[in-house]
C-alpha cells in the first residue's frame, strides 16, 4: 500500500512539472527611443533671440 501511495505521489509530481514543450529564451525587446526633452520656460529665457 505504501509503495502504491509513493508511486501515485511521484507520478503527480512528474505530471505537474509545468510548461510542456521546449525551453526557450524570450526574444529581446528593442530599447524604446526616448523623445527629445521638451523645452522648459527657463530654457526659453536662456535662448538667444533669432537674428
Amino acid at each position: 500500500m505504501r509503495a502504491l501511495l509513493t508511486l501515485i505521489i511521484l507520478a503527480a509530481l512528474l505530471v505537474a512539472c509545468g510548461y510542456k514543450g521546449p525551453l526557450y529564451l524570450p526574444p529581446e525587446k528593442p530599447e524604446a527611443q526616448k523623445p527629445p526633452p521638451q523645452p522648459t520656460p527657463e530654457d526659453e529665457k536662456k535662448k538667444p533671440p533669432p537674428q
